[in-house]
């Protein structure tokens, strides 16, 4: 089958026409850039990062302030971190009086102070052990030694420890204590004793007379006169068992005391600790 001429020609022209459109946007297609990708602005950019580091540094400043009840610390995310606040540092000297009412002391200063009791006899022996107690550095010592001194020797019926000699070895102490450590020193006074319940035969007194009421009264004032002078808070033990009555607190043997008479000592030593624990020592210079 023929076409005829003229037609022909005329579908020819329509087919490179078309053939040559198609080309040229075939052409433009490759030829022209690609099309940008989209940005983030600068400025947004900044604004996130400034964001992020306000962030990290607020959840730092939270973790410092997470700390539990007994002043330690620990860091968030970080299970195995612990930051322990120190506790401030008690001391307790004395006889077997102090080991009575320790526990009371301790129970009423937990969670406030770490507090360790270091048992001594006469002045002399405190004076001559002072180095362990220095070496602690406590921040409050509270200190008692008496009765062990002023015991009735059986061979000379006097004092084991002469007042004048208590009474220097007791400035030793305390100018020791002052010059070498930062503690303020709480000196206690010698509790009172029943000359009668000691005569007591034993197991329950000592048989004879081993304390002497005008002694510990004598030994008392001494200290008090010395601590004053030296600028030495002291504790009155001596009146808090003799206004509540020390006949009822004393033990058959007169001179250690039954649980209430510990109980009420050592409120009475805890309150004075306490009253002590925000109050740094003054340093003279």
């Amino acid at each position: 089958m023929t076409c005829p001429r003229g037609k022909g020609r005329v579908d020819i022209g329509k087919g490179l026409a078309k053939l040559h459109t198609v080309s040229t946007e075939a052409k433009q297609l490759f030829l022209s850039p690609p099309m940008p990708k989209r940005q983030i602005a600068t400025g947004s950019c900044l604004l996130m990062i400034l964001s992020f580091c306000f962030l990290g540094c607020h959840l730092s400043s939270d973790q410092k302030k997470m700390t539990d009840s007994s002043g330690s610390a620990q860091a968030v995310g970080n299970p195995g971190v612990n930051v322990i606040k120190s506790l401030p540092k008690v001391v307790l000297i004395g006889d077997s009086i102090m080991g009575g009412y320790a526990p009371t002391v301790q129970r009423q200063l937990d969670g406030l102070a770490e507090t360790k009791g270091l048992s001594r006899t006469t002045s002399s022996n405190v004076l001559a052990r002072l180095d362990e107690v220095i070496s602690l550095q406590p921040d409050v010592i509270h200190l008692n030694c008496g009765l062990w001194d002023l015991i009735v020797l059986t061979n000379t019926g006097n004092a084991q420890v002469t007042l004048d000699e208590y009474k220097s070895n007791l400035e030793k102490i305390f100018q020791r204590l002052h010059q070498e450590t930062h503690a303020k020193v709480i000196w206690a006074t010698t509790t009172p004793v029943n000359q009668q319940k000691q005569q007591n035969p034993r197991p329950k007194g000592y048989g004879r007379i081993v304390r002497r009421e005008a002694d510990v009264m004598v030994y008392n004032k001494g200290s008090i006169e010395i601590s004053k002078h030296l600028g030495i808070k002291y504790d009155d033990l001596f009146s808090v068992m003799t206004r509540a009555g020390r006949d009822e607190h004393l033990k058959d043997d007169g001179v250690h005391f039954n649980e209430a008479g510990n109980e009420l000592l050592g409120q009475a030593v805890a309150q004075v600790i306490r009253s002590s624990l925000s109050k740094p020592r003054k340093v003279t210079k």
